[in-house]
């Protein structure tokens, strides 16, 4: 969803109006548009405005959709609707899928970090790219540029992003443990897979997110469920930092696959995760990015987690054993031969 789009949406009046019949998502935009209308005289916001009339208008939406889901006997579904609807609104405020969430190479040691690797680095040199942030961002400007009708200049040269790699750090409690993580036993990955990550990221083309959210939970379909399962997969290896403690597609990416599995995922590319700092990071989006500080906050999601997961892993399943129907066998009962024998 566009800020463009969103702003030229202007709701009349200065009330939301409500109804049973109302979609969620129409809720939202409605108040969305009326909060930057009051805002806004000239149709720019910043992006932090973005961000923060995004999530007033969610809340909004939300208030007048959930009114009640304290009340006993509020659906399970409508609980996990609800949660996966927050997320998805947390990922058209935050845009992970942008290059400000590539650290610097001189970030905070507990953030992650990309580093060039050691072979790319006369490339690197060659094509004036100073720190892995700056080639990931010149990759996506050249994918979308490809993709966008008559694009490109005839006779530019294009530069070989597909061979210019670099390698995952994450985040550690020092200094010192960061120095010693051993670089030459990290697989490395090329810009392009990390910028073909980001130009497509699951949600990036999401303009109603409720509508996503049902649909999520409804999924049951063998293709649609293993395209699921090969997006998050994809983003552990190509894209593993859009996995840290402050980006919520770590809670897209937990959705579908367990934390066991995205630590594998990441061990067999020689980077150490303990399922702990999953845990933590998971805790610290729930808690910062969207305000969920009970078990009750979290348990629509939870629950949601489990029934998708359990979906995905019944596609490897083998088939269930075919039970035989007990009959009795051929010949004399235990009780006829010792009849027999006191006869």
């Amino acid at each position: 969803m566009s800020s463009e789009n969103q702003i030229a949406q202007t709701a009349e009046g200065d009330d939301l109006v409500w109804d049973d019949g109302t979609p969620f998502d129409d809720l939202f935009q409605s108040a969305f548009s009326r909060f930057v209308a009051a805002e806004c005289t000239t149709g720019q916001i910043t992006r932090e405005d973005r961000k923060r009339l995004i999530k007033a208008a969610h809340k909004e939406a939300e208030g007048l959709y959930y009114p009640a889901d304290n009340t006993p006997g509020f659906p399970t579904i409508e609980k996990q609707q609800k949660a996966l609807t927050k997320v998805l609104y947390q990922v058209l405020a935050d845009e992970p899928w942008l290059e400000d969430w590539i650290r610097d190479p001189d970030a905070e040691r507990k953030l992650s970090k990309f580093e060039f690797h050691e072979g790319s680095k006369a490339l690197c040199e060659k094509y004036g790219f100073r720190i892995p942030k700056d080639a990931i961002a010149a990759a996506c400007e050249a994918m979308n540029q490809e993709e966008a009708p008559n694009a490109g200049k005839e006779g530019a040269e294009r530069v070989p992003f597909d061979h210019i790699d670099v390698i995952y750090i994450p985040g550690t409690v020092s200094a010192d443990a960061t120095n010693a993580i051993n670089r030459t036993e990290i697989y490395p990955i090329s810009i392009e897979s990390v910028a073909n990550q980001l130009v497509h990221h699951p949600c990036r083309n999401m303009t109603r997110p409720y509508e996503e959210a049902c649909k999520l939970l409804a999924t049951s379909d063998r293709d649609a469920l293993l395209r699921l399962r090969k997006q998050a997969s994809d983003i552990c290896d190509f894209a593993p930092h859009l996995l840290d403690n402050d980006n919520i597609t770590l809670l897209l990416v937990l959705l579908i696959l367990t934390r066991s599995e995205v630590c594998k995922r990441f061990e067999d590319h020689g980077i150490r995760v303990e399922g702990s700092t999953m845990s933590h990071r998971k805790g610290e989006l729930m808690k910062h990015a969207l305000g969920w500080t009970t078990s009750q906050d979290k348990a629509g999601y939870d629950t949601a987690a489990t029934e998708i997961q359990k979906r995905i892993k019944a596609l490897n399943a083998p088939p269930p054993k075919v039970k035989g129907v007990r009959g009795r066998k051929p010949g004399q009962s235990k009780k006829r031969k010792i009849d027999e024998a006191e006869s």
